[in-house]
């Protein structure tokens, strides 16, 4: 037995089928619509948003200035004796 829960008859004159099928589509044009309002105010504040993070400075802090030199390697280091130097 097949259920019944979703299954939708349209009436059977011919009339009432025709404004029937122009309700259901009356129905999406309008949900359709809904949809594409909600998708504009969206994409509204988005760019909104957006605008006001490219316009306004920055609080991230400067990146640390790069070494002039290639060779020079900036960090604190530990000098380890051979004796102490763990087998490779």
């Amino acid at each position: 037995m097949r259920p019944r829960v979703f299954v939708i008859n349209p009436p059977r004159s011919r009339l009432a089928r025709m404004l029937w099928l122009f309700g259901v589509a009356a129905g999406g044009a309008l949900l359709l619509a809904f949809g594409v309002v909600i998708l504009g105010v969206a994409m509204a504040v988005l760019a909104v948003v957006w605008l006001l993070r490219r316009l306004r400075p920055s609080r991230r802090r400067a990146a640390a200035p790069i070494s002039v030199e290639p060779e020079v390697i900036e960090g604190e280091f530990t000098i380890v004796p051979d004796g102490r130097r763990p087998p490779e």
